[in-house]
């Protein structure tokens, strides 16, 4: 059974809907218990995330190692949008340590000293402090041996949740997840007492630092900050070899990409982010369908001649826009105009959006990001006079050939849709046509105002926030227009436009656009 097929298992509606009934059906059917064994960290996410952490502790103790430590970085980051830099989710490790703990006591240390031990000691000094007793008694006789004063230490440890155990004293720095993280110790204690010490002395070195730096214990207790760089840089390395995209790196690709004078974007080398991706991205096409699988399922299966047939993690995927049979026609002829490296561009190309771009609210779907890359491209190829896609990868590499479409698609577009609306509504405004009470009217105004300025700073190039201007709230507009015209509106001016709900891949696209913008002029 495959990757797709265990998906389209347990993603049926019957499973969806009883998180119980999947674990039963996984843990009874011996095929899926050795398909769980094969699948990539990647995979194993997705099916966890489908059906809840909590409830995932059987399948978790079916995961090797390496299995572990890859659910672990999937699982156990998160940002609140594209772009943004990625936190560690304490309460989340809380949760893995919970459903790890159920396995039993030996199950539980074998998982967790496999455990990647930088990871394991962020997530532990996240919720806990562990000083030595020794230590601890020092501080309170003898202030001015640290060079700064702990008045309030001793009445802060007896108010904060604290065990002693051995020569340590441990302290909560966040009490939700305390049970979690003592009754792991304890075990550990009790189990593995040699691995024990390993950890504490790294969190007690790590306390101790961390307290020196910032004025004492009681400041510490009370900060939700933490040294956790290191753990960080490791993570992004590992996931960079597998062909993975940091959201701040896809970013920085966006925003230069943006800035850019497009008359540079066909003629310079390459982009030093783009440049470093593919240094540390160097395999043969076996690994290259390796490392795909592992980050991105639909791509390999798009490269497998899978277009029709291939979905999303979800049912509901939305349908894609692009028409894939003018760029290929069978198998053959996308083996001969995608090549290794451009299979590769794709790959980065997709991550890049999925990574650091939001679409329509939330994040890219990873169809939708092959589709907006691809159609994209397929615009560049006109602008630039090709006479379709494959003849301009013969002459550009579809990373140039997307920024020249991506800066097109924001100055031609994203931006000359917001300018053209905001002169309409200053004309609006000053010609006094509007009949609407004097509230409506300042709120039209303010809003006018303030749309206004962005876009001042955007055509100077004073701004690098796009999310001044993508998240501008243009609902103000119903005292205008219909809410048909509003969504074509918000479609246009936002990260990456669309219209009619179709990514723009051709210069008749780009007639509708201008024909949209020309009828907004109408509106009284």
């Amino acid at each position: 059974m495959n990757d797709n097929l265990l998906k389209q298992y347990l993603f049926s509606k019957k499973i969806c809907c009883n998180s119980n009934l999947a674990i039963a059906q996984l843990v009874n059917d011996p095929n899926l218990i050795r398909q769980i064994q094969k699948l990539n960290g990647k995979s194993l996410t997705t099916i966890i995330e489908k059906i809840g952490l909590e409830d995932c502790g059987e399948i978790l103790a079916l995961v090797n190692n390496q299995q572990l430590n890859q659910i672990a970085d999937e699982l156990l980051w998160n940002n609140n949008n594209p772009g943004e830099e990625e936190y560690f989710d304490d309460q989340k490790f809380a949760l893995l340590l919970e459903v790890l703990l159920e396995a039993g006591e030996k199950e539980t240390v074998k998982k967790i000293t496999s455990m990647d031990q930088d990871l394991l000691v962020l997530g532990l000094s996240q919720s806990v402090l562990v000083v030595e007793l020794e230590e601890l008694a020092i501080r309170i006789s003898n202030k001015k041996y640290f060079g700064h004063k702990d008045d309030l230490l001793e009445k802060t440890i007896e108010s904060a949740l604290s065990l002693e155990l051995e020569k340590y004293l441990i302290v909560a720095k966040n009490e939700k997840t305390w049970e979690s993280v003592i009754n792991l110790l304890l075990i550990l204690d009790k189990n593995d007492h040699n691995f024990l010490k390993i950890i504490f002395n790294r969190l007690s070195y790590l306390s101790s630092e961390y307290i020196n730096e910032n004025g004492g214990l009681y400041q510490v207790l009370n900060s939700e900050q933490i040294l956790y760089s290191d753990v960080v840089s490791d993570r992004e390395d590992r996931r960079e070899s597998e062909g993975y995209i940091s959201p701040q790196t896809a970013f920085a690709f966006l925003q230069s990409t943006r800035w850019s004078e497009y008359d540079l974007l066909s003629k310079e080398s390459q982009d030093p982010i783009t440049k470093k991706y593919f240094d540390n991205f160097i395999f043969s096409e076996e690994e290259l369908s390796i490392a795909i699988s592992k980050n991105n399922a639909f791509v390999l299966n798009l490269l497998n001649n899978n277009v029709s047939e291939t979905k999303d993690d979800d049912n509901d995927q939305a349908n894609i826009s692009l028409d894939y049979k003018l760029i290929i026609e069978s198998k053959k002829e996308w083996d001969k105009c995608f090549s290794l490296q451009l299979r590769k561009e794709l790959n980065y190309l997709a991550n890049i959006l999925i990574a650091g771009c939001p679409f329509q609210g939330d994040r890219f779907r990873p169809l939708n990001a092959i589709d907006a890359v691809l159609g994209t491209c397929n615009l560049a190829a006109e602008i630039e006079n090709f006479s379709n896609l494959e003849e301009a990868l013969k002459n550009k590499s579809l990373i140039k050939l997307f920024k020249i479409g991506y800066n097109f698609l924001f100055w031609q577009v994203t931006i000359k849709a917001a300018t053209e609306l905001n002169q309409h509504l200053s004309n609006l405004i000053n010609d006094g046509v509007l009949e609407i009470d004097l509230w409506v009217e300042r709120q039209l105004i303010n809003n006018q105002r303030i749309l206004n300025r962005v876009i001042k700073k955007f055509l100077k190039k004073e701004i690098n926030d796009c999310t001044m201007l993508f998240k501008h709230d243009f609902d103000f507009l119903q005292i205008i227009f219909d809410q048909t015209t509003i969504q074509t509106i918000k479609d246009l001016v936002t990260e990456f436009p669309t219209i009619n709900s179709i990514f723009i891949k051709n210069k008749q696209q780009l007639i509708l656009v201008d024909s949209f913008i020309e009828e907004i002029k109408k509106y009284h």
